[in-house]
């Protein structure tokens, strides 16, 4: 405003008309930053993608410019974070669909690339067998070293390979229990507590050998319920309970005895 009163008409028109502009145009940037803020604030993918297109609006001309950088790659780490949590949550499918819409504008975009290679490495982890987690192994040597998720695929790559050998246990343990016997299922049981609590694999061998459990228990008790039963049918219904009560508490047939 001052500048129509300097008494110079370059000044006062030219440069007047060309900074007015600047001004507005820096108006209506900041209002797009503003706005492309808010709703990244929400937190949902559409509304960060939403963010994203108004925050790339702004051009290296604008003074909002170094701001709207920053808050590009803020949205694009906000939505890599989506993709983490569906990936947690065992849905590869929406991890990738999320990490694609990352821009290269968001200055992250090399990151959800390598982000999808290790989420479909991980994915070949959920139902692990040697020959899926070689794959994974495989799959995660693709990272080059200056990748930011380097540090991370090759903690995973070795968890990897160590859970190859305790899968090479557990299965041998599977191939025991096939036949369903007491003693292949207690071989069965002995062979998969050779895998230690540290390794990722504990937890897939403590639930087979709780089924492995209730199969043994199962075919040791079930005489006794069938006895029971039959007694029960016969009207000695003293006997019968007598019978049934020989399946302690904690046993697969418990329940059903104690009914």
């Amino acid at each position: 405003t001052l500048l129509l009163s300097v008494g110079n008409r370059h000044w006062e028109t030219t440069k007047y008309q060309e900074i007015t502009q600047r001004v507005q145009s820096a108006r209506e940037d900041g209002a797009k930053l503003i706005r492309a803020e808010q709703l990244a604030e929400s937190g949902t993918v559409d509304d960060l993608v939403e963010a994203i297109k108004l925050a790339e609006k702004i051009t290296v001309k604008s003074y909002v410019y170094d701001e709207a950088r920053k808050a590009l790659k803020e949205f694009g780490r906000q939505l890599l974070k989506l993709a983490e949590s569906a990936l947690e949550a065992r849905d590869l499918p929406g991890a990738i669909s999320i990490a694609r819409k990352v821009t290269d504008s968001t200055q992250v975009k090399a990151e959800a690339r390598d982000f999808m290679t290790l989420a479909r490495a991980e994915s070949q982890t959920w139902e692990p067998t040697v020959g899926s987690l070689e794959g994974a192994i495989q799959q995660a040597q693709k990272l080059e070293p200056n990748s930011p998720l380097y540090n991370k695929a090759q903690q995973l790559i070795a968890q990897w390979q160590q859970s190859i050998e305790q899968v090479t246990v557990l299965e041998r343990a599977r191939d025991y229990a096939r036949t369903g016997s007491i003693s292949d299922l207690t071989t069965a049981i002995a062979q998969a507590q050779l895998i230690p609590q540290s390794n990722p694999m504990w937890d897939e061998a403590q639930r087979e050998i709780g089924n492995w459990r209730g199969q043994i228990e199962t075919t040791q008790d079930q005489p006794y319920l069938d006895e029971a039963r039959r007694l029960a049918r016969q009207g000695n219904l003293p006997a019968a309970i007598e019978k049934a009560n020989q399946i302690t508490s904690g046993r697969a047939l418990y329940g059903e005895a104690q009914e």
